[in-house]
């Protein structure tokens, strides 16, 4: 119910397929995979007006307590340029067109440790053609997670499959990157206890 009654969620994200610059009126489109609570979509939603932001997240109720904050918060209440899907990453081919986003941002991702769930995580070579497609070519696929084995395994698969690598550190909050950094709240629980987040930038390979 609260997703249904939220302006905030999109709930035929299919239909919006290679047009959602043209539905959210904006020039570049940003995808955040497993937005989770909404701090950091909502934040760069509001610091970058000009941008179109779509947040995926697969649980229902997770995404309900997002919309209710962007809904409760003085600062995301009103904004038009944030949006939210209820969706799962395996299915963002239906949403989005070929070369249609300009950013891909994905934030502390679920590291599946065991080995034998390799390919659920999110920077595995089931997912990488994905983004790939999607992404408008020199498009930006970043991360952000505290999970050193999935650091760097996300860039040895990277490198494997033609990528490049365009920044990179496994300590974020002591490098020159940090500059303009938008927290998650993930990121601030692990920061507050001294945790390294290990972050890159890569650009697809050429079509």
């Amino acid at each position: 119910e609260i997703l249904a009654a939220s302006r905030f969620v999109e709930e035929e994200p299919a239909k919006y397929q290679g047009q959602w610059k043209e539905h959210m009126g904006k020039e570049e489109l940003c995808l955040e995979i497993g937005c989770g609570l909404g701090r950091f979509i909502g934040e760069m939603g509001r610091l970058n007006p000009h941008q179109a932001w779509i947040g995926l997240e697969r649980i229902g109720t997770v995404l309900a307590k997002a919309v209710q904050r962007f809904a409760r918060n003085e600062e995301t209440k009103d904004l038009a340029n944030v949006q939210v899907v209820r969706g799962d990453a395996h299915d963002l081919l239906e949403y989005f067109a070929p070369g249609e986003v300009d950013r891909i941002y994905l934030n502390f991702s679920d590291p599946w440790p065991k080995e034998r769930h390799a390919k659920r995580r999110l920077t595995s070579t089931k997912f990488l053609p994905i983004y790939k497609t999607i992404l408008k070519q020199g498009g930006i696929l970043q991360m952000k997670t505290d999970n050193d084995n999935l650091y760097a395994f996300s860039l040895e698969t990277l490198k494997n499959e033609g990528w490049t690598i365009i920044r990179q550190s496994a300590d974020l909050h002591n490098s020159p990157y940090v500059e303009g950094n938008v927290m998650t709240e993930y990121e601030t629980h692990f920061h507050e206890l001294g945790k390294n987040i290990n972050y890159f930038q890569a650009l697809p390979p050429e079509i």
